[in-house]
Formats: structure tokens, sequence, C-alpha cells
């Protein structure tokens, strides 16, 4: 069943002639270096001006250089090349008619993608804790619920899906819920991952990457995407096994802003054997968080990219298992049903856990 995902990652081409920028001799203070949990508004290293208003901004986090651009005035994705498109940070246009129309809906809701600003917090999404029981032919699991894909080897190298940004109806600043796509973190700690966040009624997007053993940076927030409940949200992640670079891109499809961010990661980050639709309760300061209400909420566009066959695939096409969460006590935290189709299901909220 499982169909392969080719090289389609973000590049980090520059134009010629462009100037860069030291931050440091424009008088900013010299940039932070994570070593321990956020949060921390992290500054720009470099920033490089591409021309007709384009910028390049390089971030150091742990190490890693994570390489957000903002593109030209006169731009807009769905006239842009695909080279333009890798260059701005934008997932590529597929040639499937259906997948271009995904592609479209999410890029003609495109506005802007402003200036970054990127905060390391202290909230860690994590790979899967599996439960040893299971029951109604879905996984079970203290921090994960949702859908995966699963093959024996790396046969995803891109994973996307859209929702309806859910409502946080809890009154606990102790209680939280991600909702993100991701690859890798079930058969192993190597996890790739972005979506949206929300914890006592604040709302935010972000992405995170971990290497094999789970161990990396928290989330990184995109500051500059305001997200609101019952905001369609399209969510893409993307990993390039030539150059090791992980791309990131989230985007905002009602007030049309985006952000995406390209990370210089090596082999120890990826696992391509799993491509994940998520709800998740997040790890803070060791410890699992109780999960925030989120009502209920519908994936759509669940689907994951072949780096064999060169095909965007729909979950329901491959090998697939269902994620229900637990608590300590046995307790149903986060359940789903069937596919709604081959390229959705809906994700229920029971109680926060303990």
């Amino acid at each position: 069943m499982g169909k392969k995902v080719k090289q389609m990652l973000i590049g980090s081409s520059m134009l010629a002639g462009m100037v860069c920028i030291p931050l440091a001799t424009m008088g900013a203070a010299a940039p932070p270096i994570l070593s321990h949990p956020g949060p921390m508004t992290i500054h720009p290293t470099m920033v490089r001006s591409l021309g007709n208003g384009a910028k390049q901004y390089e971030f150091t986090v742990d190490g890693a250089v994570n390489t957000i651009t903002t593109p030209p005035i006169d731009f807009h994705p769905l006239t842009a090349s695909n080279t333009e498109l890798k260059m701005y940070g934008f997932p590529t246009r597929p040639t499937n008619p259906a997948q271009l129309a995904v592609w479209k809906k999410a890029m003609s809701a495109w506005k802007a993608s402003p200036a970054p600003v990127i905060t390391v917090t202290q909230i860690y999404n994590q790979p899967l804790h599996k439960l040893s029981r299971q029951m109604h032919n879905t996984a079970e699991s203290s921090n994960w619920s949702g859908y995966y894909t699963d093959s024996s080897y790396n046969q995803w190298d891109a994973v996307q899906g859209t929702f309806a940004q859910p409502t946080d109806y809890s009154t606990s600043a102790n209680k939280f819920e991600s909702s993100w796509v991701g690859l890798g973190g079930v058969n192993s700690g190597a996890l790739i991952q972005d979506g949206t966040q929300m914890n006592a009624g604040q709302y935010g997007a972000w992405y995170e990457y971990l290497g094999n053993g789970g161990l990396g940076v928290p989330e990184i927030n995109f500051n500059n995407i305001t997200v609101n409940p019952g905001d369609e949200m399209y969510t893409f992640v993307s990993y390039n096994p030539n150059n090791g670079q992980a791309q990131f891109y989230v985007e905002d499809e009602t007030n049309g802003t985006s952000q995406s961010a390209t990370v210089n990661l090596g082999s120890a980050y990826y696992d391509g054997s799993t491509a994940e639709w998520i709800n998740e309760r997040p790890e803070i300061n060791g410890s699992l968080s109780q999960l925030a209400n989120y009502g209920s909420q519908t994936w759509t566009q669940a689907q994951a990219y072949n780096a064999y066959t060169g095909n965007w695939e729909n979950l329901g096409d491959d090998n697939n298992s269902g994620i229900d969460m637990y608590d300590s006590s046995g307790q149903l935290l986060s359940g789903v049903g069937s596919l709604l189709s081959s390229t959705s299901f809906n994700a229920t909220w029971y109680a926060s856990g303990n």
C-alpha cells in the first residue's frame, strides 16, 4: 500500500547581488544560542536583501541555522515559478489536478508573509508515547490522538493537512493542545512537525524538530501569524534527503498570513516511515500537560508525498492507524473515529486527564 515521496524541499538559492547585513553591524545585540528551554525570542544573526523588498533572515537555534525568507512586493504564489516558490519558502506547485486544487486553495488565500519574529517556548510536542493495550483497532497513546501512515522504509518526505482552528473551552492555564502534521515519531524519536497550539485562550502557529531519541528544540513560535478560533489552517512539512533540509510552512487561510522556515538538519532528524495528523497534549517542564478542551475538530486534505512514486497520496489509500489518547488511569481524553473519507477524519475531546 505504501507509495512514496519525491524530493520537493525548499532550497536556499540566493539571488545574485544580494546585500548581506550582519545585525551586529546595525547595533543589534549578539544573537542568543539556545542551550536550555525557553521562552526566548531569537534575534536574526543575518538579514540578506534579495532585491525588490525580499529578505532572507537567518536565526541560529541550538546551533542549527533556521532560514525564513519573505517574498518581494510584487510576489504572489499563484503566479510564481517553482524556482521562486522554493526560494521564498512556499510549497511547490503539484502537477496532479486533484493535488493542484488543494495547493491553489491555500495559495489563493495568501496575502502576506510578514517579517519574522520567532520565540522558542517551553512546550515540547513529543514522539508517540504508545500504551501497551489496544482496543477498537486503534493504537492507544498517552500524548497523541489522530492518524498516521506506516511503512517499513523512508517512504514519505512531505505531509500536509488542513483544519479549522478549534476553540479552547478550558478555563485552566495548565491545559494545552497542539494540532500538527509531521514526519516520524512513531518508529523512532526523529520527528519534524508544525501546526498550531492553544492554551488559556491564546493561539499560535509553530514548528519543531526532534532528533532520533527525541532530543531537539521545543516549539518555535511564528509570532507574526495571528491564529483565531475558526480560522482555516494549512500545514505542510517536508524533508530533502539530498541536502538534509527540512521545510516548515504554516498558513492561516482566513487572514492570508503565512510563514515558512527552512532548517539545515541531518539525517538524525528524519524518519520517513510515518506521516502524521495529530492532536497532542504536549510536555511542559518535563511532564505531560492536561489536554485543553478543544471540542471537536475535522481534519481534511490529509495527504503524504511518496518519495519513490513522486505522488501525493491520500491517508486512506495507504497503510494507516488511528490513535486514541488515554491518561494513566485509563480515561479516554481524545479519540478519532473511522475515516470520513480518504483524506478526512474527526477528532473529539473527552477529558483533560491527569
